[in-house]
């Protein structure tokens, strides 16, 4: 006769739930009266004074399935030992339930487990969840990550993959490392080009960010006017036109606003030059 999987699941899920709130309890965080139930079975904790939102949380995560018997384990494991087991497997889901029911300590061991593993293969969507999760730490510690390597991310396909609102900071910043501004350009015209049909009308909005006035003009002749996608712009070509008129005239307008140069590319010049490469 074989053994029903479901009534164990729910047997170790109560189980589970059971330890969860006996760490809330001797770590005195309180509750006035809980009630879960999950499928057939119930359980009651009595104790004064308690937080009603941990109860809610809870409630909510089970009745709407958003938490696994895996990351339950993980966090009771927790309460049992002060040992708990993050993988690159279960660490989303550990670090939402950690700040959902105010771990604090397994959000910072998330954190860390994150940024050991940390490379360009991931660190658009570790920023991406650092920012979900208020990690603030980790989030300052990608986005300048994506800053300094920035012309090495911009063919990766998270890179390809972002926003508008992503791709628009980031080419913004004046602290972005770059080589020369035709690395901007070039990183604007690969997001374009992952989509034309869909981002084709945030070209003139991306190009508002590049610092025309600081690519020598040989490049805007031979590559910028020979792109169709910017040609076909009226906007684009104002801004390529007057950028031309500008250097030709040497025209001390040139000198202000979007010809500043940025300080990461003032950066990268300084250790170039200490290194000699």
């Amino acid at each position: 006769m074989g053994v029903d999987k479901s009534i164990l699941e729910i047997y170790d899920t109560n189980s589970l739930i059971t330890d969860i709130f006996h760490y809330f309890y001797i770590n005195t965080v309180y509750v006035d009266s809980v009630t879960l139930k999950v499928d057939s079975a119930t359980m009651d904790m009595k104790r004064s004074e308690i937080q009603p939102e941990i109860k809610g949380e809870l409630e909510e995560l089970i009745n709407s399935r958003k938490i696994d018997i895996c990351t339950l384990k993980e966090l009771t494991c927790y309460t049992r030992t002060g040992v708990i087991r993050i993988s690159k497997d279960n660490v989303q889901a550990v670090l939402s339930m950690s700040e959902r029911l105010q771990m604090d300590w397994i959000k910072e061991k998330c954190c860390r487990y994150l940024k050991q593993h940390f490379n360009h293969t991931n660190c658009f969507s570790i920023r991406r969840l650092a920012e979900k999760h208020s990690c603030k730490e980790l989030h300052n510690y990608s986005y300048n990550y994506i800053l300094r390597r920035f012309e090495k991310l911009t063919g990766t396909q998270e890179f390809l993959l972002l926003s508008l609102d992503e791709i628009e900071k980031l080419i913004k910043d004046d602290d972005l490392c770059v080589k020369s501004e035709k690395s901007v350009l070039q990183a604007v015209m690969n997001w374009i080009k992952y989509s034309p049909e869909k981002r084709n009308i945030h070209l003139s909005r991306l190009m508002n960010c590049v610092r025309l006035h600081t690519i020598d003009m040989q490049f805007i002749i031979d590559y910028v006017i020979n792109e169709p996608l910017i040609t076909n712009d009226p906007f684009c070509m104002k801004r390529i036109l007057e950028t031309l008129k500008y250097s030709l005239a040497n025209d001390p307008k040139a000198k202000r606003g979007q010809c500043k140069a940025r300080n990461g590319t003032k950066y990268l010049r300084f250790v170039k030059g200490l290194t000699g490469e």
